[in-house]
């Protein structure tokens, strides 16, 4: 747990970054960003510290597949009424085939971060919009890593008298347009949920099919067939969520937004090229393509063919069952080229095109100051929603306005004495004894109600008594036997 308010832990082997609770859109990206600035500069440690072999660099990216079949999420998290979580996912109502769903296949327009060609085993193309789609193979379930559902059923709130919503199907953002959106449309449509508000009926006939097809629909005119008949397009969809959250919010900075997008993308998806992730890698690719000579149509024809070939070149001496697969597999690539009128002379360039997209797509979500996209963000060509000053206090600093503002700074302040800590409570010791201080409430603990008593810079045991005073705090009926260690607060 970090002084900020946040998290950064490792997880199935790669590192992770979990924000501080936020209470509105702006926060959250503002949270985001903060995290990006706070593994770049883990990552400069390791580089300064002499420790690498040789020769060697370590890079991040934060992205969600990489390239060879695996793919990693962005985990949103959303604390609802234990109500609405029922009814959608316990109950699994209408709602949830009519609402969410719809929604989130179709949310992609707008915050998918791009992606070249397909994996596992999904349609070939030459280019998408999402990096996560052609990943979820069931409609709902409990699981993350493996059958990837549409909609998780993870309920662990970490807080009292609320429920969580686990959305895995969203891409890993670099741009701040396209977090901001992700992020306060979907926030929008929860609390039109929890409010009962009558929604249209978007019954997708295959949710799953549908999320393949918006990723690949670079003209947003696929349609998209709905179980009640007819059918409608991804910007259809989100036109009319977005009347209904304007007659129902007054989220005007998320509204103005996602109206604007919209409009922007009904007329040329070029006006978003400066906004959302999507696009602006699109035109990064598509300027390399153009020096190329080549185009996503022949890129998506060659993309079988180019990785066959390599790797065919790299087999020396094989076993005699070994090279009858070979032969196979040149027979079946013969068959392909000659179906699909490709030119064999044409090979070397498409090579190029084909290792080249990669890369630069690649290098799109590599967060190091000098990477492509600050690149592009410093040289103006990526619009801007946030300013330096306020991620560079998230990066040290709690937010003010929820519970991590309280654990951030017991962590910050008394490191020392913290002996545990997680979203919902912290433990410390002071004179010999272990207090709980208690973060149920996701709206407690916020500087409002507690700034006042670290702004005195009380004493570790006043500060608990005054916190237990307002029943944030209460010496631990139960004490554990821990081991203490050091929690560094610097905000690397």
């Amino acid at each position: 747990m970090l002084p900020n308010g946040g998290r950064f832990y490792i997880d199935h082997a790669h590192p992770e970054y979990s924000t501080p609770e936020s209470a509105s859109a702006r926060d959250a990206v503002v949270a985001d960003k903060a995290g990006e600035r706070l593994v770049e500069r883990c990552r400069r440690r390791v580089l300064d510290s002499g420790d690498l072999p040789s020769g060697q660099l370590l890079s991040l990216y934060k992205n969600n597949s990489d390239g060879k079949g695996n793919s990693y999420g962005f985990h949103e998290n959303y604390l609802i009424t234990d109500s609405l979580f029922d009814e959608l996912i316990r109950r699994r109502s209408s709602r949830l085939l009519s609402a969410l769903v719809p929604f989130l296949v179709t949310r992609i327009i707008l915050c998918g971060a791009g992606k070249v060609g397909a994996e596992n085993r999904a349609r070939e193309t030459g280019y998408q919009l999402s990096q996560r789609a052609d990943f979820f193979e069931t409609l709902i379930a409990l699981q993350t890593t493996y059958e990837r559902p549409l909609v998780n059923s993870r309920d662990e709130p970490h807080a009292t008298g609320l429920a969580r919503l686990h959305v895995i199907a969203g891409d890993a953002n670099l741009a701040e347009y396209s977090t901001f959106l992700k992020v306060g449309c979907l926030s929008l449509l929860l609390r039109l949920l929890e409010d009962g508000v009558e929604l249209p009926d978007f019954t997708l006939q295959d949710p799953l099919a549908a999320i393949s097809n918006v990723s690949r629909d670079l003209a947003f005119n696929a349609p998209l067939p709905l179980r009640s008949g007819g059918s409608v397009t991804a910007i259809e969809v989100q036109q009319q969520y977005l009347l209904h959250a304007s007659r129902y919010s007054d989220a005007s900075d998320v509204l103005r937004a996602w109206d604007d997008s919209l409009n922007r993308l009904r007329n040329d998806w070029r006006l978003v090229a400066d906004r959302l992730d999507w696009a602006v890698k699109r035109q990064v690719l598509e300027r390399y393509l153009e020096s190329m000579g080549g185009d996503w149509e022949s890129a998506r024809l060659w993309a079988p063919i180019v990785p066959l070939a390599a790797s065919l070149t790299k087999v020396k001496t094989v076993s005699a069952a070994r090279r009858q697969l070979l032969m196979q597999a040149i027979q079946q690539m013969n068959a392909y080229v000659m179906a699909h009128h490709l030119e064999r002379s044409d090979h070397p360039r498409q090579h190029e095109i084909y290792y080249g997209l990669r890369r630069l797509d690649l290098e799109y979500h590599d967060i190091s100051a000098g990477g492509l996209f600050d690149r592009l963000q410093r040289a103006g060509a990526v619009e801007r929603l946030l300013n330096e000053d306020e991620i560079e206090r998230r990066v040290a600093s709690p937010p003010p306005n929820t519970r991590a503002y309280l654990r951030g700074m017991l962590l910050g302040t008394y490191s020392d004495d913290v002996v545990s800590a997680d979203w919902e409570e912290v433990r410390i010791i002071s004179s010999a004894a272990t207090w709980r201080v208690g973060l149920d409430d996701p709206c407690g603990g916020t500087r409002d109600s507690v700034g006042d008593l670290f702004d005195r810079q009380l004493p570790l045991k006043e500060l608990l008594v005054a916190l237990e005073a307002l029943g944030l705090a209460s010496p631990d009926s139960d004490p554990i036997e821990y081991q203490h260690e050091n929690l560094s607060t610097e905000p690397h």
